[in-house]
């Protein structure tokens, strides 16, 4: 019976991540091109519920099957990449080093071993002959693989031109088992890049799967659950302004399925607590509204108590500060739009004219210095938090997260992540730059102003360039 509980937990977990689509993108880059440090973007130990519309979830083969079983049993693997995931001798129960002189006898010989000896709860992993890259893949039963991949152009920041890269569908594939034992296999496992492969069986029958993952098997197999806030992430909602949650619930399977949702107001906000009940038919998908009202006591609102089927989904954050009024943003518009000077100079003019306030008087690069401190690796720097800084929003290639801030910073810029009167200062390794949001999606520096798509390409190149952050005075 423990075996069929492992299964089923481990089973819900990885077709959790499957089926939240676009929200799993795939990226193995290092954010640092040094060669000598790895501050990856990939997010291995991310809970499924992680990856909604507001956050995306970044992984890779590796870290997708690491985090499948970190999920489902606890079970930190000690290895993070394939290169050293398929050299675990005591998880290992087949391995294969090729030696390019294998008659089709011997490969069929090879392969039914590799058949008999693979059991759901497995994973497969190859490295490659001349050893430059690998593949780990989980295999769940029932003939099903599923394997974290990308087909062009998705996955991976783009570093040259500074760009982000999607897959509409998602980064989590799925593939019938018997491709690595039929007939022309030798496509796959004796392909002619393929050097070596082998089993890896990652858990016994003493390891439990998680309160947490039992709970997943129980009542939410192929039930996949997004929840968003507005106003979420980088965005301000001020004293007594309304927070509005979005929960949408997709039956995934092919069985009916009875879904109980929960909440209850956030440390910092008030209203009544939710519940809602009903059924979802096969693939159908239902969405809950509601809201809660700030009350100014928290200056970061995090909503962690929502439940579907008493299992707990993921945090969300809302950045609360009394904020602009609308005159005052009228204002900070029209000064982006007359105020001249470059840079640092810009900004004060910007503030000086619209809110008669007097900012420091420092250039762009001050500016940037005095939000960030060298590290122990020459190659990065840390971001320093403060009172004009807004949680999260910060990053780029050679930008280490702030420990001691509690959210992760900003994995991708999007429209709608500025207000008016933000200031982004980034540098471009050349020269470092200070632009004002002085409108939806329209951000100026003085003699230069970016609208729309001049507006989309800056922020998309931001996680490209050497550090940036945002200002909110």
């Amino acid at each position: 019976m423990s075996g069929e509980i492992n299964l089923e937990a481990l089973k819900t977990v990885a077709y959790a991540y499957f089926d939240r689509g676009s929200c799993v993108q795939y990226d193995q880059l290092c954010l640092n091109r040094s060669g000598s440090v790895r501050a990856e973007r990939r997010q291995p130990g991310r809970e499924p519920e992680y990856a909604t519309a507001d956050c995306t979830l970044h992984l890779d083969c590796s870290s997708y099957a690491w985090s499948v079983y970190y999920e489902t049993f606890g079970i930190k693997l000690p290895a993070l990449l394939t290169e050293s995931m398929i050299n675990l001798e005591d998880m290992r129960v087949f391995y294969y080093k090729r030696t390019g002189r294998e008659t089709p006898e011997k490969k069929k010989k090879i392969l039914e071993k590799f058949q008999k000896t693979l059991l759901p709860g497995d994973a497969v992993v190859t490295r490659n002959r001349d050893e430059s890259n690998g593949h780990i893949m989980v295999f769940v039963g029932d003939n099903k693989v599923l394997h974290c991949t990308y087909f062009l152009p998705g996955g991976d920041y783009d570093y040259k031109e500074k760009k982000d890269k999607y897959e509409s569908y998602g980064a989590i594939m799925e593939f019938k088992a018997q491709t690595f034992w039929t007939e022309g296999a030798d496509r796959y496992l004796f392909g002619d890049r393929i050097g070596r492969f082998a089993i890896i069986r990652p858990y016994g029958e003493k390891d439990k799967p998680t309160a947490k993952a039992q709970a997943r098997a129980k009542s939410l197999f192929r039930v996949a659950v997004f929840k968003t806030c507005t106003p979420s992430r980088t965005r301000t909602v001020r004293p007594g302004g309304e927070i509005r949650y979005s929960v949408t619930v997709k039956n995934c399977g092919q069985e009916a399925k009875k879904i109980k949702l929960t909440d209850e107001p956030p440390r910092g906000a008030t209203g009544a607590p939710v519940k809602e009940e009903f059924y979802l038919a096969p693939l159908e998908s239902r969405t809950v509204n509601y809201s809660f009202k700030a009350t100014g006591e928290e200056e970061i609102i995090r909503s962690k108590k929502t439940r579907v089927n008493g299992v707990l989904m993921n945090e969300t954050a809302t950045f609360c500060r009394k904020g602009y009024k609308d005159k005052q943003k009228a204002a900070i518009n029209d000064a982006c739009r007359t105020c001249r000077g470059a840079d640092w100079e810009f900004v004060k003019a910007v503030y000086k004219k619209a809110l008669s306030k007097t900012l420091p008087d420092k250039d762009a690069e001050e500016a940037l210095n005095a939000y960030l401190e060298p590290s122990d690796v020459d190659t990065l720097v840390r971001f320093k938090k403060t009172d004009m800084t807004v949680p999260g929003f910060y990053g780029g290639k050679n930008m280490q997260t702030y420990k001691k801030d509690k959210i992760t910073r900003t994995r991708e810029i999007r429209p709608g992540d500025f207000e008016v009167g933000d200031v982004l200062v980034y540098s471009d390794e050349k020269d470092v730059h200070a632009l004002v949001c002085g409108g939806e999606w329209e951000l100026y520096g003085g003699d230069k102003v970016y609208k729309g798509e001049d507006a989309l390409k800056i922020t998309e190149s931001l996680l490209g360039q050497f550090a940036f952050f945002v200002l909110r005075p």
